[in-house]
């Protein structure tokens, strides 16, 4: 009786891994696919809060801090669901590595200017809607360097609405700074000077 008890509840384990399995194996709904381009601002190893801060804040070992612009969140697939842009789940992607982390102070620096929690609702776009700063790995590849963002934790898989992140034409070069300030990171963000 045990070992029957006992091969009937494998099977039902067994029945379920297996249907887990299939679900995450499903191909991402292409219908409802939200589309976001960016433009690389502005690379930067050290930050202030203030101009007058006692205190630098640095990128983790052989990282930067890049500063991108969210240009154009759009959500008008035919099966759009309302997307939310947090600005955790873009990811760097660098020949040495992948990255999620964020700047500790970016609402310090980045104030109104950062995107965070915008709800996008089916049917909508969002143009410039803001800002955001994440760590990339490069301690090989020179201060300039683009970095690309992708979408989502590493192995997350797409399920009912994937995310395609894309640069913007024409973005080839990027401004590198000694130590971001909000005033700096700001006027980037609204496009009023480049350093």
């Amino acid at each position: 009786m045990k070992l029957r008890y006992a091969t009937m509840v494998a099977a039902i384990l067994a029945a379920s891994l297996a249907a887990v399995v299939l679900a995450s194996c499903d191909p991402p709904n292409e219908s409802a696919r939200v589309y976001i381009e960016y433009e690389q601002l502005a690379n930067f190893h050290d930050y202030k809060t203030a101009p007058d801060a006692s205190g630098t804040y640095s990128a983790d070992p052989g990282r930067i801090y890049v500063l991108y612009q969210i240009r154009k969140i759009t959500n008008t697939g035919p099966q759009a669901q309302t997307f939310v842009f947090n600005k955790y789940n873009p990811r760097t992607e660098t020949s040495e590595g992948i990255e999620t982390d964020t700047a500790a102070g970016d609402f310090q620096l980045l104030g109104a200017s950062l995107v965070d929690n915008l709800s996008v609702a089916p049917g909508e776009t969002k143009v410039n809607p803001g800002c955001i700063i994440k760590q990339a790995a490069v301690s090989q590849l020179p201060l300039g360097s683009l970095v690309d963002l992708q979408h989502g934790p590493v192995g997350n898989p797409a399920g009912s609405q994937p995310v395609t992140m894309t640069r913007v034409p024409g973005d080839t070069t990027t401004a590198i700074i000694d130590i971001g300030l909000p005033s700096t990171l700001q006027n980037l963000c609204a496009g009023i000077f480049a350093p």
